[in-house]
C-alpha cells in the first residue's frame, strides 16, 4: 500500500464522496442480500467498512455490529455518525484483535480492489467467521477477461484471449493464491470511482481460493443483471452466460459471492 493511497484515504473529500456513493449502492442487489442475511445474524462485521453507512442500514436482531477500516478519517466520521454501532480503526491484512470465529456474518463490499495481499485479507475474515457462519465479498469484478479497471494499462485484447486460457485451465484447480493482476493506481490525477484500486479482483479465482481454505460456496454471480455498456462483445458474453456456458457466467460486471464456514 503505498503512502499516497493512505494519505488520499485520510481526507474529509474521499469519504465525502465515498458516502454518497454508498448512499447510492445500498439497493445495488449483492447489498439487499447481506441485508437479508444481517436479520438472522448475531454478531455482524464488515471489514473496510468506510464511514459506516453500509454497516448502518443493517436491521439485526442484535446491536452487536462492528465496522474495520484501515482510516482513522473513516472510524472518526463513524463513530460520530452512528453512536450505536462499534467502530475500529485496525489494517485487516495485518490481523486483527478479535478472537477467532468471533461472528456469523463477516462481509465486505467493495474493498477488495483496494488491498495489497488480498489472500490476506481473506484468510482473516475466514478466521473471525464462525463455524456455519456466512461469508460474503462483493467488489468489482475487473479482473475478469472481458474487463479491466480505470488503473489498467495492458493489452485489453491479450487480457481477453490469456484470461479466456486460463479459465478453462482453471478447471478442477485449487487456488493457494489468487494471483490477481496488481495496477498502478492514478492517485494523481483528479479522482474518479476506482482511481485508488490497486488489484483487479475475479470471481472465478475468488470461489476457488475461498473453498481450498474450508469455505463452501452457497451463490456465485457475477451480476450480468447489472452491465450497463451495450457494447456488442459484451452482449454477446452476457447471451452465453444466460445459456450457463462456462466461464462466462463468471464475467458479468461485478464479484458477489456468499459463502458458509465448514
Amino acid at each position: 500500500m503505498t503512502k499516497h493511497i493512505k494519505k488520499l484515504w485520510q481526507t474529509q473529500n474521499y469519504y465525502q464522496k465515498a458516502s454518497a456513493a454508498s448512499k447510492k449502492s445500498l439497493d445495488h442487489p449483492a447489498l439487499l442480500e447481506i441485508a437479508k442475511f444481517s436479520k438472522a445474524a448475531l454478531r455482524i462485521l464488515e471489514l473496510g467498512c468506510g464511514d459506516g453507512t453500509k454497516l448502518a442500514s443493517l436491521t439485526p436482531k442484535s446491536k452487536k455490529r462492528f465496522g474495520v477500516d484501515i482510516s482513522k478519517k473513516a472510524i472518526d466520521l463513524a463513530k460520530k455518525k452512528f453512536k450505536d454501532i462499534n467502530f475500529f480503526q485496525g489494517d485487516v491484512e495485518k490481523g486483527l484483535i478479535f478472537q477467532n470465529q468471533s461472528f456469523d456474518l463477516v462481509y465486505s463490499a467493495f474493498v477488495l480492489e483496494h488491498l495489497s495481499n488480498p489472500e490476506k485479507f481473506l484468510k482473516e475474515a475466514i478466521r473471525l467467521t464462525e463455524i456455519d457462519g456466512k461469508i460474503v465479498f462483493v467488489a468489482p469484478n475487473f479482473g475478469a477477461p472481458n474487463r479491466s479497471s480505470p488503473c489498467f494499462k495492458g493489452s485489453r485484447i491479450k487480457k481477453l484471449f490469456i484470461g479466456f486460457l486460463k479459465d478453462f485451465l482453471a478447471i478442477g484447480k485449487d487456488f493457494k493464491e489468487l494471483n490477481w493482476l496488481k495496477v498502478k493506481p492514478r492517485i494523481n490525477e483528479k479522482y474518479q470511482p476506482d482511481f485508488d484500486t490497486t488489484v483487479e479482483p475475479y470471481l472465478l479465482t475468488l470461489q476457488k481460493f475461498l473453498e481450498k481454505n474450508g469455505i463452501k460456496t452457497l451463490k456465485v454471480n457475477s451480476l450480468w443483471s447489472e452491465e450497463l455498456t451495450s457494447k456488442s462483445n459484451q452482449n454477446v458474453f452476457r447471451l452465453l452466460a444466460y445459456l450457463k456456458i462456462y466461464p462466462f457466467y463468471f464475467w458479468g460486471p461485478h464479484l458477489f459471492y456468499v459463502g458458509e464456514r465448514k
